[in-house]
């Protein structure tokens, strides 16, 4: 299960770091059981770019992440900030050379987006019926 796991997530990154690049329209790897589908929309304010995707959820119990707006858990060269929840949406900003950008749901998933570069601001709106818990960026 934690080899199918690891397979999907490169498969996923690996389509979404084109999609980030310009290459095409993001895809993400097959849902894990019971999740549904979280749409993301980010902003390069440098270069007027939009994306709106689909975020690939993963198990919310993943415990390696660095909270939005909470900068002594960023790492070097990460700075997120704006973090906020409204119902069903997660909101933040966050700058870096290459990272991840996840949402919380009451779900019970984390939904997973990136890799990024550069300044993006980011709207999570979880699944149906699901609200926003928190969300962050990981590098």
């Amino acid at each position: 299960m934690a080899l199918r796991k690891t397979l999907a997530a490169l498969a996923t990154c690996a389509a979404l770091t084109g999609a980030a690049l310009g290459g095409g329209a993001p895809t993400a790897a097959a849902a894990e059981p019971g999740a549904s589908v979280a749409r993301y929309t980010v902003t390069f304010p440098d270069t007027g770019k939009t994306l709106i995707g689909n975020a690939t959820p993963s198990p919310g119990e993943v415990h390696s992440v660095r909270l939005a707006g909470t900068s002594a858990q960023q790492p070097p060269g990460l700075t997120c900030w704006a973090g906020r929840t409204d119902g069903p949406t997660f909101y933040e900003s966050c700058d870096g050379t290459r990272y991840y950008t996840f949402a919380f749901c009451s779900d019970g998933f984390r939904y997973v987006v990136g890799p990024f570069g550069g300044r993006g601001d980011f709207e999570f709106v979880c699944p149906t019926g699901s609200d926003a818990i928190w969300g962050g960026s990981i590098d």
